[in-house]
């Protein structure tokens, strides 16, 4: 049994993908209908005999065999796993996260495949958690049957998330992606931003950005302003800029945490 062949774009986007399939005494329980995911009934093909079962979240395409831990399908933590996915699901859809990510993160607890491990790190990678979505991702990594394609993509993934564990720890870029961008003039504006930053003096960290985005209105720039002014409870600034870095980098890795942000923001102002 395999996941339906789906791209990796469509198995990212987890509104459609999350569905977990659980077959028990012949019957199925999935999550999404037409998320491409497909269960075996008892007695079927890999579905085993004497009242064993599948417990199968197949989110990932061509993703080969998946890990098809046999359970006893009257298991009470079976069908507490199952209840817990459905929870969890219903939070996803309702925008709850955190619920959502708590909930399938104790599924997985109960009946640890991981495909269910990778839809956990996708809700994780939605809500910014930077250490739990590589953690899950690692686990999809190791414990599945990844194609070379789906390990590209996902150490993309893990890359950008420990760009975002670093830069939720320095909370600004300490250097644009390509320092050949910027000009002198604009380098020292825009170290000097950083520094006083760091040091917690926002008004000077402000005025050394705007001054770097005069003469280079880079990406990393932008988002460093968008930061600042939210520091410095400049709400409508810090809403401006961080759309103006989304309009300059739309294809953000993190673009779905800040569209988040923006919404926050608005909401508070």
């Amino acid at each position: 049994m395999r996941a339906s062949s789906r791209s990796l774009g469509a198995r990212l986007a987890l509104g459609s993908a999350l569905a977990l399939v659980v077959s028990c005494g012949g019957s199925t329980v999935e999550g999404e209908a037409g998320a491409g995911t497909h269960a075996t009934t008892a007695g079927s093909g890999a579905a085993g005999t004497g009242g064993e079962t599948q417990v199968v979240e197949p989110t990932a395409p061509d993703a080969g065999p998946p890990s098809g831990l046999a359970v006893d399908a009257s298991d009470p933590a079976v069908q507490r796993a199952r209840v817990l996915f459905t929870d969890g699901l219903a939070a996803y859809e309702a925008g709850r996260l955190e619920e959502a990510a708590t909930k399938l993160a104790e599924a997985y607890g109960l009946v640890p495949t991981p495909e269910l491990a990778f839809n956990v790190a996708r809700i994780y990678e939605r809500m910014g958690d930077a250490e739990k979505g590589i953690a899950n991702f690692r686990i999809y990594l190791r414990d599945g049957t990844p194609t070379d394609a789906e390990r590209t993509d996902i150490a993309r993934r893990i890359a950008a998330l420990e760009a975002l564990a670093q830069r939720q720890h320095d909370q600004i870029f300490a250097a644009p992606a390509s320092t050949d961008d910027l000009t002198a003039e604009a380098r020292t504006f825009f170290l000097r931003g950083v520094t006083m930053f760091q040091g917690r003096h926002f008004d000077a960290a402000m005025q050394a950005f705007i001054a770097a985005y005069n003469f280079a209105r880079l990406p990393e720039v932008i988002y460093n302003l968008a930061i600042t002014a939210e520091k410095l409870e400049r709400t409508q600034d810090a809403i401006d800029y961080y759309r103006e870095f989304l309009r300059a980098r739309p294809d953000d890795p993190n673009r779905t945490q800040i569209e988040a942000k923006v919404r926050t923001l608005r909401g508070n102002h």
